[in-house]
């Protein structure tokens, strides 16, 4: 936080191994993939937590597009925490490549 002040968005960039394409299902289902992927819990937890008293008013996560399917637990329990603390969720894709002019498209 500069001068004690919250943002104002988060973009979230979390750990994608777990759901990529480029990694098999079956070792993507592996304790080491799925601990990668619960990394992205325990950030929106901390984040809720930390700024809880004067929330950020936007948040948006990056990530591949398999994680709607392979990581699609975790999406909702993402989605659950979230709500949780109050903040209303849309679950439309983007890509980060076209809006922050990033050389991949994901």
């Amino acid at each position: 936080m500069a001068n004690h002040e919250h943002p104002h968005c988060v973009l979230i960039s979390s750990p994608c191994k777990g759901a990529s394409g480029l990694l098999s299902e079956s070792l993507s289902r592996t304790p080491k993939y799925q601990a990668l992927n619960e990394l992205t819990l325990r950030f929106v937890w901390l984040m809720c937590e930390a700024w809880k008293a004067d929330p950020v008013e936007l948040i948006m996560f990056e990530n591949v597009p398999r994680l709607a399917t392979r990581g699609r637990h975790l999406l909702d329990q993402i989605v659950q925490i979230l709500r949780h603390y109050g903040y209303a969720v849309n679950k439309a894709t983007h890509d980060c490549g076209e809006i922050g002019g990033l050389a991949q498209s994901r």
